[in-house]
């Protein structure tokens, strides 16, 4: 009986070309085109299609969607989607003692940590980091200058912090000396800056330095946002002009300049975790483990499940959601809302993420992750789903 060996081939698909070990069986077979040359694979097993596809970019992998619907199917599984990103490289970073983080955020060349100490780590493009001292308890929230290299930080202690980062060595300033309670959620909306104050959102002018319009645009802002239960993410909305907060009652409102409710939505089960804005949608993350979308009128257009535990970050990567959770996953969601996932992405809890020099950083007790994806294999997975938006049924 005729014994079938291994067979080396050249996979070409159009002008794309790739060196790749394959072996026939008696359930496949190759054949042979003279005039270009090329060798041609069917009725290979989806195992093995989805192997050889998973070193292909993204202009092949649109290509190979085009050859048979068996190919189709292979280039929207989920399998070969995993595979991809569980080959993407990253590199961890290490801070000393092992310090847990609690938040992250991106200023410039530079990613900021948020220390479960009293430290802020200060870490750099080549990845080493330094460490910046002044508050006196753990950092609770981290925000950027839209423009300049300036850091404001809250903390357990009670105060907001102002880093200049334009000098060598930086300066820092102690915009607010005491406030009620811890500052979280600290985002810049105009000229003032923004925190949770527990129920309440407390706002202070920014330095006349930092201010990004002149003062008369803004005379309508209000000292106090006051809401009904103890808030947990601020995020400013640009496209729907408002301020969004999140809270424990598992409610999203949005606020006017003049710091009244402009509208509440309604569907979390349980504490509103994280809020992400994006063009005209909005992203809420849940400790009911589910990601919901908004529309700016508030309806509800997809709810997004599979998480084992809370979610409490989100970011977008281009047109792909990123989320963490509790239960120490980093998924990637597309459109049509499946989605991908990184199991135990780090060895301790997850506690934030956020984008930094076209990587997709996550932050925990363990340190810091820079997962690295290909941006045309993120192009490649958006392109499949269409529309972002979907009426929930």
């Amino acid at each position: 009986m005729e014994q079938h060996r291994p067979v080396a081939g050249h996979f070409t698909i159009g002008a794309h070309s790739t060196k790749l070990p394959f072996s026939s069986s008696s359930s496949s077979r190759l054949e042979r085109d003279d005039k270009l040359g090329t060798l041609l694979v069917f009725d290979f097993p989806n195992d093995l299609l989805t192997e050889i596809f998973s070193y292909l970019d993204w202009n092949t992998l649109v290509s190979v969607s085009l050859v048979s619907q068996q190919w189709n199917n292979i280039t929207r599984s989920g399998a070969l989607r995993n595979k991809i990103i569980m080959g993407t490289p990253f590199h961890s970073i290490t801070l000393r003692r092992n310090t847990p983080t609690f938040c992250l955020k991106v200023c410039g060349e530079f990613l900021f940590l948020g220390s479960t100490n009293d430290s802020i780590f200060k870490i750099g493009p080549d990845h080493e980091y330094e460490c910046m001292l002044g508050h006196s308890s753990w950092i609770t929230s981290l925000e950027s200058h839209p423009t300049r290299p300036i850091l404001y930080s809250g903390s357990h202690d009670r105060t907001i912090r102002r880093w200049d980062l334009s000098k060598d060595p930086w300066t820092q300033d102690v915009l607010l000396s005491r406030s009620s309670s811890d500052v979280f959620g600290a985002t810049i909306w105009g000229n003032h800056l923004f925190w949770a104050d527990d129920a309440l959102i407390r706002s202070i002018p920014l330095p006349e330095e930092d201010k990004l319009t002149s003062d008369t645009q803004n005379a309508e802002f209000r000292q106090d946002f006051t809401g009904t239960g103890l808030i947990l993410c601020l995020r400013v909305w640009p496209t729907a002009n408002a301020l969004c907060s999140g809270s424990v009652d598992g409610l999203i409102r949005l606020w006017t300049r003049s710091g009244s409710n402009r509208r509440t939505f309604r569907g979390h089960k349980e504490p509103v975790l994280c809020l992400e804005p994006w063009q005209r949608l909005l992203f809420s993350g849940s400790k009911d483990k589910t990601i919901r979308v908004w529309s700016i009128d508030g309806c509800c257009l997809r709810i997004m499940s599979g998480c084992h535990n809370g979610i409490v970050g989100l970011r977008m990567f281009g047109r792909i959601l990123c989320s963490v959770s509790y239960d120490r996953s980093l998924r990637f969601w597309q459109a049509g809302g499946l989605c991908f996932t990184i199991e135990n992405a780090h060895r301790t809890q997850i506690c934030d993420i956020d984008i930094w020099n076209d990587s997709v950083c996550t932050a925990g007790g363990d340190g810091v992750v820079k997962w690295k994806p290909e941006t045309l294999c993120f192009n490649w997975l958006s392109s499949f789903d269409g529309c972002l938006v979907e009426t929930v049924d």
